[in-house]
């Protein structure tokens, strides 16, 4: 029977991830005739005339836009996220992410014409989830038992269809011109929550192992997810999956590290773009070669 760890998780991860994508997609969806109008609104206070119907296309698609830009930079800066503070502290991190994020969307209403807080918000609040996707499905397939990790991954999906529809209930209400904030703000009552839920689970027993070394504890964390002691058989079974991966990433970091380079004394730069310089031959192969690339994208 599934722990009561890995349900905690689960849950969390849930709204952390899947939740927050839905309701970030959909929120500006239900009141996207006020914010237009909010929009133009601060336009005309900056420059002193309404914002043509071409122009608040660009702005409103840019609006739209900037979620999964926002999404992918956030899913390229997780893995480094995931290695260097581990997987609870960067859900957290993009869980308090969403703070300022949401607050800036909404508070862009009274601090009126800064409707340019709404992008900086929106980024904000994209980048965390795109951190926090990746870090949670890393973490439920480092800890979820494989018999109920499959369903842990397809209740992302659910979770994010109950946060499109908690902004459609939403919109329903605070669909007006002095109401349409409030849409944003319940928000940051649930990252709250989420991340208090976060505080009590356990660290990847992975990144344990990676980072301090402390067998025991990778182990007692193990045993919490798994619901079963940490003498029980299937630990050492996960036990010894978790060493073979952190075996096989040191062995992988280290053929790279002897992979032959090429060796000159000039800098990319010089070589690029400075040939009265680098003239010998090495730097020469290296020029063409890389022109030549440029070249063939383009054409």
């Amino acid at each position: 029977m599934p722990s009561l760890s890995i349900h905690l998780l689960s849950i969390a991860l849930c709204l952390s991830s899947g939740f927050q994508q839905g309701y970030i997609a959909s929120v500006i969806n239900q009141p996207y005739k006020q914010i237009q109008q909010y929009i133009n609104d601060s336009w005309v206070i900056q420059f002193g005339q309404p914002i043509g119907p071409a122009t608040l296309n660009l702005i409103w698609s840019f609006l739209n836009v900037c979620f999964p830009i926002a999404t992918i930079f956030g899913q390229l800066f997780a893995n480094i996220a995931c290695a260097k503070f581990g997987r609870k502290k960067t859900a957290i991190l993009a869980t308090a992410l969403y703070i300022p994020g949401t607050l800036l969307c909404g508070l862009s209403k009274y601090l009126m014409p800064a409707f340019e807080l709404l992008f900086v918000g929106r980024i904000i609040w994209s980048f965390a989830n795109g951190l926090s996707s990746v870090n949670a499905t890393i973490w439920i397939v480092e800890c979820a038992p494989a018999k109920i990790r499959g369903r842990m991954a397809s209740q992302q999906e659910v979770a994010m269809a109950l946060g499109s529809l908690t902004t459609q209930g939403l919109g329903v209400l605070f669909s007006t011109d002095e109401l349409w904030p409030f849409n944003f703000f319940p928000n940051c009552l649930i990252a709250l929550i989420n991340i208090l839920m976060f505080i009590p689970i356990y660290e990847s027993p992975q990144y344990i192992m990676e980072k301090y070394g402390d067998v025991d504890m990778a182990r007692k964390a193990l045993a919490s997810y798994h619901g079963c002691s940490v003498a029980d058989e299937s630990i050492d079974q996960e036990m010894r999956i978790c060493e073979e991966s952190i075996e096989k990433g040191k062995k992988t970091s280290d053929q790279k590290v002897e992979k032959p380079t090429i060796k000159t004394e000039y800098t990319s730069n010089e070589i690029m773009f400075m040939p009265w310089r680098s003239r010998d031959q090495t730097s020469q192969l290296i020029r063409h070669a890389a022109w030549l690339g440029v070249m063939v994208k383009v054409f």
